[in-house]
């Protein structure tokens, strides 16, 4: 058969076990190794987009102190 020929000649048993071996563990090791060097992009991407957002004071107390007011969102977005 067909698929006896290709075994034979590339010198496989099991096509599948072949697959996995040699294709499916370069794969994940392929992706581990271009995260690993995207990660400190990565990681910056994050900070940035969990940075705290500054407060500014808008008045001062009575002892000239400044007094911080901050808006709480209560808004839903819910449909």
């Amino acid at each position: 058969s067909i698929k006896d020929s290709i075994k034979g000649a590339l010198g496989i048993h099991s096509p599948s076990r072949w697959m996995r071996d040699m294709v499916g563990k370069n794969i994940v090791q392929g992706i581990i190794v271009g995260i690993d060097k995207e990660k400190s992009k990565l990681d910056q991407t994050m900070t940035d987009l969990v940075k705290t957002p500054s407060v500014q004071p808008v008045i001062t107390g009575s002892n000239s102190q400044p007094v911080v007011q901050a808006k709480q969102n209560t808004s839903s977005n819910a449909v």
